[in-house]
């Protein structure tokens, strides 16, 4: 966790906040790694990505729900802002998506 952190602040590395359900200590409860996440996010909130995983391969055992998963996102990312930023403009910006679209998904972003 500390080599990951310090990479994420050379400002050069993106990080994609998934599999929450793969690296919880004891799922179904995802709050360990919802704070993980969380704490990834503080840590390079302006290169941070979400992903769902789906259809959830590599799984073994365990299959979270896929609306568990999405209502993390309120801990992962706290405010509006902070999911907009996350579940679009970041991921704009980091597969260059350029203006479009894509970008009226931030009001939906801010009902989350």
């Amino acid at each position: 966790m500390t080599a990951l952190r310090r990479l994420l602040d050379t400002g050069h590395v993106w990080v994609k906040l998934s599999g929450a359900d793969r690296i919880a200590i004891t799922p179904p409860d995802l709050t360990d790694a919802a704070a993980l996440a969380h704490l990834l996010f503080r840590t390079a909130p302006e290169r941070a990505v979400s992903g769902s995983d789906f259809p959830h391969p590599n799984t073994h055992g365990y299959v979270a729900d896929d609306g568990d998963l999405v209502d993390l996102l309120t801990t992962i990312a706290p405010s509006p802002a902070d999911r907009t930023h996350l579940l679009v403009d970041n991921p704009t910006r980091c597969f260059d998506f350029g203006p479009g679209p894509l970008q009226s998904s931030a009001l939906a972003c801010s009902r989350l």
